[in-house]
């Protein structure tokens, strides 16, 4: 029983550490939309996003690999098991890639 309270509160407080740094970053860009701001908080992602505000938003990528395009270099970041590929061009992202299972 205690291993199990203590494991569950480890799940808790990392889920309280990842909504404070969400609030950290708003405080530290005023500039931010609400938008944006709102987003953030609720772990969404859009278009035109810097990667900062991305990783803020999803937290770090499984993976990340560049591909040379007509835009020049392209970084891609992957999510989950490989289900969410996000293209970014010059800081911002560009493309949200979802795969959904067929099954």
């Amino acid at each position: 029983m205690k291993k199990l309270l203590f494991i569950l509160s480890i799940f808790l407080l990392s889920g309280c550490a990842t909504t404070i740094n969400k609030q950290e970053y708003i405080n530290k860009h005023p500039q931010l939309t609400e938008e944006m701001k709102q987003n953030i908080l609720s772990s969404k992602i859009s278009v035109g996003m810097t990667k900062e505000q991305v990783e803020t938003s999803w937290g770090k990528p499984r993976s990340i690999s560049t591909t040379i395009s007509p835009l020049g270099n392209v970084e891609l970041w992957w999510y989950g098991e490989y289900s969410s590929c996000l293209s970014f061009a010059e800081n911002k992202l560009i493309i949200i890639q979802q795969t959904k299972s067929a099954y």
